[in-house]
């Protein structure tokens, strides 16, 4: 009784609002997930909640292990389409209780509130959490390891331990991960320590964060079947992704400079809000003063979000949520510096500015429409949406012309990967066309039709094959194209070529 009295005496009113807060959230977390895998990652990952195969993309390349185990777990809670949302959101909570422990340490309750409830509402943690997607896992453990360090700054041998557990937990989500926030770990450590023990306690962090990024990179390429099958996957697909991209793997110069310009577009749009306060902060500098814990702020965020933009501008770069891993950092500068300008005007005006930017977050995610540029569309409830009724509609395609001797032959979907192939009902054989810009949906010639086998398990393709000849024991095809930006479903009979309504 007397633990419970004291447990309940530390409770602070903002405490209770927070919990409201993660309870609201969690409600409309749920009700925003996707109910079909939006591009090829999360098809792949969803296959691997029956057969874990990186050497087939069961998931793909670098493996993430944690994760598909965590998604095994929950599947058997909310079933296989929505496995890796549930863990998702346990990260999500996790990163925005992080934040909020994090910043009522340092006496900042406030802080820690307005930037934990702006990252949970920001569209980019949205829309890579509500689909099965494991890009959040770098937010979540960014936020736990500053947490941990700043939390345990005086118990080290508790620090230590729990740094070691992070870092093995998150390097067998990905590896890269932890080499990205491996630079965030030792500048916590340096902030937090006293002067004498700085380089003693930074030592001891690199340490374990190295023992223990390397330890799950070994276990990761053990479980993918060996070293020889996991290079040879990772250079499959990531080898090639960089080549196409940085001009340190042979790309050409301008797919370079186009990769850097979506990746800086993106940063400016995430980073302007924080920009501004900064630009108001240095204001206040002048007339004012900069406190100190300000500073030492402003060191962590500085190795928070450079190393991953190092490694996005040199190597490669293709979504805007691979940013999510800078959020946590911009949205406490930010929630930091409102509080800081406004603190002659009273907390109300602070949280009047927080309020405002959360709207206007959940307002891109769940208002965007069709008519706004695709990137941004691309990241809202309505896209989800869209390619949930994009399968519904392939399935029931599908099914109605399934056979064991009909062939499947895809040409192009407006909104869906060819990885569909991998999750569709379909006993027959699959194929695509090997030029999709010779083909002509109102005029099929099957003698001529250049097509290559295709293998939906390992997703390998056969060369090209001229001609129907050589697919003589089907009925019929069953055609997948892109008719004027909308998807066509249409069989055709093999003898005739005539399409089979």
């Amino acid at each position: 009784m007397q633990f419970l009295n004291k447990l309940y005496s530390g409770v602070k009113p903002v405490d209770l609002m927070f919990a409201v807060l993660l309870a609201l959230f969690t409600v409309m977390h749920v009700l925003s997930w996707s109910e079909e895998p939006p591009s090829v990652d999360p098809v792949n990952f969803l296959l691997a909640l029956d057969h874990y195969d990186v050497a087939t993309d069961r998931p793909h390349p670098t493996g993430y292990p944690l994760f598909v185990g965590l998604g095994r777990a929950t599947s058997f809670v909310v079933g296989k389409a929505h496995a890796y949302q549930l863990v998702n959101l346990f990260m999500l909570i996790g990163a925005g209780f992080c934040l909020y422990l994090l910043m009522r340490k340092l006496g900042r309750s406030e802080v820690g509130f307005a930037s934990a409830a702006l990252l949970m509402t920001h569209p980019l943690s949205l829309a890579a959490t509500v689909v099965p997607e494991s890009y959040f896992s770098d937010a979540f453990f960014g936020c736990a390891i500053a947490a941990w360090i700043v939390i345990n700054a005086h118990r080290p041998k508790i620090l230590v331990t729990g740094i070691t557990l992070i870092f093995l937990a998150l390097g067998l989500f990905r590896a890269a991960s932890g080499v990205e926030l491996f630079p965030l770990a030792l500048a916590c450590a340096y902030v937090t320590t006293d002067k004498e023990h700085q380089y003693r306690r930074v030592f001891q962090v690199a340490v374990c964060a190295t023992t223990s990024i390397f330890t799950a990179y070994v276990l990761t390429v053990m479980l993918a079947g060996g070293y020889q099958i996991y290079s040879a996957a990772v250079a499959r697909v990531m080898g090639a992704a960089v080549a196409g991209k940085s001009i340190f793997a042979g790309a050409p110069i301008e797919a370079h400079l186009f990769m850097l310009m979506r990746l800086f577009a993106w940063l400016l749009l995430i980073s302007l809000p924080t920009m501004i306060v900064i630009a108001f902060i240095w204001k206040s500098r002048q007339k004012d003063y900069w406190p100190a814990d300000t500073l030492k702020m402003l060191q962590v965020a500085v190795f928070w979000v450079l190393p991953p933009l190092a490694i996005y501008s040199l190597f490669y770069f293709l979504k805007p949520t691979y940013l999510v891993i800078l959020l946590p950092a911009l949205l406490v500068i930010f929630s930091w510096g409102v509080f800081f300008v406004f603190r002659s005007q009273g907390k109300p005006y602070a949280w009047g500015i927080i309020s405002v930017v959360i709207g206007l977050q959940l307002g891109l995610f769940y208002g965007a429409t069709k008519s706004w540029p695709m990137s941004l569309y691309q990241i809202s409830q309505a896209y989800f949406q869209e390619q949930d009724v994009a399968w519904a509609e392939l399935r029931t395609a599908a099914i109605a012309a399934d056979g064991q001797r009909n062939l499947l032959v895809w040409i192009e979907h407006p909104t869906l990967s060819v990885y569909a192939l991998r999750l569709i009902p379909w006993s027959g054989k699959v194929a695509s066309l090997d030029s999709i810009h010779a083909f002509n949906i109102d005029n099929i010639d099957m003698k001529t039709l250049q097509l290559q086998r295709i293998d939906p398990k390992t997703m390998r393709w056969s060369k090209a094959e001229k001609g129907i000849a050589n697919f003589k024991d089907f009925d019929q095809i069953f055609v997948v194209a892109n008719e004027n930006g909308r998807p066509s479903f249409k069989s055709y009979n093999v003898e005739t070529g005539n399409a089979v309504f």
